[in-house]
């Protein structure tokens, strides 16, 4: 087992988010450190690591990817057909991929997160905060806290830790 810790200081600047699903006003940069990029044949993609972004709201979209993150800076507002959902400094979130939404920063944000791209039925349905009840959200290949987080695929494993708020740590398993 391989441990990272997650760059969170000056950070390298990404592509901009998709101005078609930005609201006019909305501050479309970016920026982020993959520590994981991994494509699997049988299980699609895995990222994990930190990213930072400016204040912007969406039109309302489906998630891309199955994503738990912790917000370290900022808050974000995620605007569901039955529900509003606001995480802030420490608290975690599940989004499952297809999640009908709007994606809300009233204010820049800094977060780590793991994410899985792949078309399996083996995925999160629902949203999950650590500020709803329960302690944890298992389904799937997905496994969440409010603490970290972990995808476990055939001989492969990403473990993601947040010993304390500013000191996120990735750990990795491949056979």
């Amino acid at each position: 087992m391989t441990s990272l810790a997650i760059p969170l200081d000056d950070l390298p600047s990404q592509e901009d988010l998709p101005f078609q699903l930005i609201l006019e006003g909305g501050e479309v940069w970016q920026r982020g450190h993959r520590l994981v990029d991994r494509t699997l044949a049988d299980s699609g993609r895995v990222t994990a690591g930190s990213w930072l972004s400016g204040c912007f709201a969406t039109k309302p979209f489906a998630f891309g990817g199955c994503e738990w993150l912790t917000v370290l800076r900022g808050r974000i507002v995620f605007e569901l057909d039955e529900a509003t959902h606001e995480i802030g400094p420490g608290t975690s979130a599940l989004v499952p991929r297809g999640l009908p939404c709007r994606w809300i920063q009233p204010e820049p944000v800094l977060k780590c997160f793991l994410r899985w791209d792949h078309e399996g039925d083996d995925q999160p349905a629902e949203f999950w905060s650590s500020l709803m009840p329960g302690s944890h959200a298992r389904r799937g290949c997905i496994s969440a806290c409010a603490r970290g987080a972990c995808w476990q695929g055939a001989g492969h494993c990403v473990q993601l830790d947040v010993k304390e708020l500013f000191r996120p740590i990735i750990m990795t398993a491949y056979t």
